[in-house]
């Protein structure tokens, strides 16, 4: 069967360790004083606020949530310039 979906991908693992090498300081949760922190298993999205209104098809601004397992507090980073997302290689034309 052919995966035409073509969206990015979030290797979680990977950019968990690339925030191990890049956090270097205040890693410890400013609510609780712990470093528990896990990466949420998908991205959210935070979209311009224009008022009221919901603006559909405007900018996009993808984040990773960053998550104290003890509290509950997060921290959001920007996947783009985490480099989170990934291009989909569809393998059902290789031989």
């Amino acid at each position: 069967m052919s995966n035409n979906n073509k969206e990015p991908i979030f290797i979680k693992e990977q950019v968990s360790s690339r925030l191990d090498i890049l956090w270097k300081v205040h890693k410890k949760c400013e609510i609780c004083n712990t470093q528990k922190w896990v990466i949420a298993d998908e991205l959210i999205n935070l979209m311009p606020y224009k008022g009221v209104n919901l603006v559909i098809g405007g900018a996009s601004y993808p984040k990773i949530m960053a998550i104290c397992t003890t509290c509950g507090n997060t921290k959001l980073f920007n996947a783009m310039v985490l480099d989170a997302l990934h291009k989909k290689v569809d393998k059902t034309h290789e031989k």
